[in-house]
C-alpha cells in the first residue's frame, strides 16, 4: 500500500539528519524503484507484526506511516526527555541525541536511523532519521497500557500514587490519584528512611533521646547480648515499626520513637533493662531521682549533696558494671562538684567545699563527716 512505500525511506536516501516521512513523500511522488521493492518487504513485516490499525491502501499521510512502522519497530519509539530537548529516551531506557529535532513537532517519534556517535569521551547514540508519531497512534497499539503506581516523591517527603499512561516503559502522561496501596507506600517510606535513619527520624525529643541513650548504655554494659552498638543501628532497627501504616516522613517523625525502641527488646530483656538500668534511682534521703542516660558516657545523677549524706561510694547500675556520674548540687540547685568517685570526693574535696558553703549557706547542714551524717531532703540544719 501507499504507506508501505513511504516506509521504504528508512533504507534509501541521503545520510543527513531528516524527517523520513518527508523523504518518503518525495520518493512516493518520484516512483523510486528501490523504494518500491523495500516497501514490499516492509509490508510483509507489518502484516507479520500485526498492526493494531489496518490503514486503507490509499491512505498516504504521516499518521499512516507512523502506525505501520509501529507494527514492526515498536522498540524504536522514543520520547524527548523534556519539551524541545534534543535528548531522547528510547523504549528500554537507552538514551540518544536527536539530530535535526527542530523539525519535530511534539515529543514522540520512531527512531529508524540510530547510530553510535561520539562526543568527547562518551559514546552517544545519534538519531539521524525519524518519523514523528502522534500520541493517539501509541494509544491504539497493543503495547499501550494504563497503570496505577506508587512512587516516592522526594520533594514532598512522601509516597504518592499516580495514574500512568505508558507505551512499554515510556510514560506518556501521569496524573495524581488517591493513595490506596498503603503496603506499597510503607515499603517506599522504609526504603527512603533506611538511607539515612538519623535524618529520617528528625530531631528527637528529650524523652526519646534519653530512651535511646539508655538502650545504648544497656548494649555497652552487656556486650554478650549482641544488641545494636551504635545510635544509627538502633534507629535503623526501629524503622520498620515506625514506618508501619505510614506513608510520609512527617508521619514517621510523629510516631512514638521511644516505644518503638523499647519494643525491639524481647520481654525478658526488657525486664532485665528495667532492673539493670532504672529510670530513677533511690538515694539515701528516700528521693527517687531521675537518671539522665547519655549516648557517650555513663548516666548522670544530679542530686543535692545533703540527700546523699551517709553514702560512701558512687551509685552503680547495670549489676555494678557502670558507675554513675554524680552532679552534686548546692541548696540552690547549683553544681558544687561533678564526680564519679564519691569516696575520694568526701575525703579530699569535701573539707574545702564545706568551708565555702558554710559561709554562703550558714543555715544549711554541712557536717564534718558526711558519710556519718543523716541524709535529708530538707537541706537546713536539723533542729
Amino acid at each position: 500500500g501507499a504507506a508501505s512505500r513511504w516506509a521504504a525511506a528508512l533504507e534509501i536516501g541521503g545520510a543527513g539528519a531528516e524527517d523520513l516521512a518527508a523523504r518518503a513523500r518525495s520518493q512516493r511522488r518520484d516512483g523510486h524503484r528501490t523504494a518500491q521493492r523495500l516497501a514490499e518487504q516492509l509490508a510483509r513485516a507489518t502484516r507479520a507484526g500485526g498492526s493494531a490499525r489496518a490503514p486503507q491502501a490509499d491512505e498516504a499521510d504521516d499518521d499512516t506511516l507512523a502506525r505501520l512502522l509501529l507494527a514492526g519497530y515498536a522498540d524504536r519509539v522514543a520520547q524527548r526527555r523534556a519539551p524541545g530537548s534534543e535528548q531522547v529516551q528510547l523504549v528500554g531506557g537507552r538514551g540518544a541525541r536527536l539530530i535535526g529535532g527542530d523539525a519535530l513537532h511534539g515529543d514522540l517519534l520512531v527512531a529508524l536511523d540510530v547510530d553510535a556517535g561520539r562526543r568527547g569521551e562518551q559514546a552517544v547514540s545519534l538519531v539521524r532519521g525519524w518519523v514523528a508519531v502522534a500520541e493517539g497512534a501509541l494509544r491504539d497499539h497493543p503495547d499501550f497500557a494504563v497503570v496505577e503506581v506508587v512512587r516516592w516523591d522526594e520533594g514532598r517527603g512522601r509516597a504518592v500514587a499516580e495514574r500512568l499512561e505508558r507505551f512499554r516503559d515510556l510514560v506518556l502522561t501521569r496524573s495524581p490519584v488517591p493513595l490506596t496501596d498503603r503496603a506499597a507506600a510503607e515499603v517506599l517510606l522504609l526504603e527512603r528512611a533506611a538511607k539515612d535513619p538519623e535524618a529520617a527520624v528528625g530531631t528527637l525529643s528529650t524523652k526519646d533521646e534519653v530512651s535511646l541513650a539508655r538502650l545504648m548504655t544497656f548494649a555497652a554494659a552487656y556486650p554478650e547480648l549482641a544488641l545494636p552498638a551504635s545510635r544509627e543501628a538502633w534507629l535503623a532497627a526501629a524503622l520498620p515499626a515506625l514506618c508501619s501504616g505510614r506513608s510520609s516522613l512527617d508521619e514517621l517523625r510523629r510516631a512514638p520513637l521511644g516505644q518503638a525502641l523499647l519494643d525491639l527488646l524481647p520481654w525478658d530483656r526488657r525486664r532485665r533493662l528495667d532492673a539493670a538500668l532504672p529510670e530513677r534511682l533511690e538515694v539515701p534521703s528516700g528521693s527517687r531521682i531521675a537518671l539522665v542516660y547519655r549516648p557517650d558516657g555513663p548516666p548522670v545523677l544530679a542530686v543535692k549533696v545533703q540527700e546523699v549524706f551517709g553514702l560512701v561510694d558512687t551509685p552503680r547500675v547495670a549489676d555494678g558494671r557502670v558507675a554513675c556520674v554524680l552532679h552534686l548540687l548546692s541548696p540552690a540547685g547549683r553544681p558544687l562538684q561533678v564526680t564519679s568517685d564519691l569516696r575520694s570526693f568526701w575525703s579530699r574535696t569535701w573539707p574545702e567545699v564545706r568551708a565555702e558553703m558554710r559561709s554562703r549557706y550558714p543555715r544549711h547542714h554541712w557536717p564534718e563527716d558526711p558519710t556519718a551524717a543523716t541524709p535529708s531532703r530538707r537541706t537546713l540544719k536539723p533542729r
